[in-house]
């Protein structure tokens, strides 16, 4: 009876032994802010995604609008998740890969916004487009050529008339990005440098009678004039937004101008 009882014991403690490894086996609970592995993590970021037309409209908005939040794009296929590789995955044609697509507000909680498919292009974000636009954006608005008038002979104490060379108002311009279209809207401000006086317009100013942008010299010499064209706008991604382009785009040219000095002439009347 004694042999058997001392047989029993160890027998009781390899039960134990196997339950806590069949416990430390078993899969976690789902409570994870992202499903799956960490390492099938292909991209992530903050600020703005722009998802594509695939997702519904309200969740692209809010995903491209939140400049405080968190994404992450991860494998479509989730090891060890129910329905592994399921049928969803077949939507992407060719070599393009399907991805699933995750959003978390400032101080919110993940959730998955779908499954989406994903060229080898870069991902899109609102502040990529942004930067895109500050590096690219001489090539689209006129170009910055300013003359004062009269081109020869400005004299002191005779107003100088001067403009940049452009045109007033709001200018458009559209370009392709990622298979995205974006649309851009700038509007032109103008500050002109004559030394020891500044002007800002909202107007290009330009020769008589236009009399926007005007100065007055006291004295002869040499000037140096400098302007300033400061855009201010906004740009759309597939008919989101408008999103406000936050960076300084600017051109700036100087040049100079050379001022006589006036001469008075006695005259007759009716000579």
């Amino acid at each position: 009876m004694r042999r058997a009882n001392a047989l029993g014991l160890p027998l009781v403690i390899a039960f134990f032994i196997s339950l806590i490894a069949i416990c430390l086996m078993a899969p976690a609970a789902s409570g994870a802010e992202v499903v799956g592995n960490p390492e099938l993590i292909r991209y992530e970021g903050s600020g703005g995604l722009v998802l594509p037309p695939s997702v519904d409209r309200g969740t692209r908005n809010e995903v491209a609008e939140c400049r405080g939040c968190s994404w992450k794009i991860t494998s479509a296929c989730v090891p060890d998740a129910d329905n592994y590789c399921d049928a969803a995955i077949r939507g992407c044609p060719g070599l393009i890969d399907h991805v699933r697509t995750w959003f978390r507000p400032a101080g919110g909680q993940w959730r998955e916004t779908g499954l989406i498919c994903l060229s080898s292009q870069t991902i899109t974000t609102v502040v990529g487009i942004e930067d895109l636009i500050s590096e690219n954006f001489y090539q689209y608005v006129p170009e910055l050529e300013p003359t004062c008038w009269p081109e020869s002979g400005p004299v002191v104490h005779i107003p100088l008339l001067c403009g940049s060379g452009q045109t007033a108002g709001t200018q458009k311009w559209s370009e392709n990005v990622s298979r995205f279209a974006i649309e851009i809207t700038a509007k032109p401000q103008w500050a002109w440098n004559f030394e020891r006086e500044f002007l800002t317009v909202e107007l290009p100013g330009g020769p008589y009678p236009d009399m926007s942008v005007t100065h007055t010299y006291k004295t002869s010499g040499t000037k140096r004039v400098m302007v300033e064209t400061r855009w201010r706008g906004s740009f759309r991604v597939d008919g989101l937004g408008p999103f406000p382009i936050e960076r300084d785009l600017r051109q700036v040219k100087g040049f100079e101008v050379e001022i006589g000095q006036a001469r008075a002439r006695l005259m007759r009347p009716n000579a």
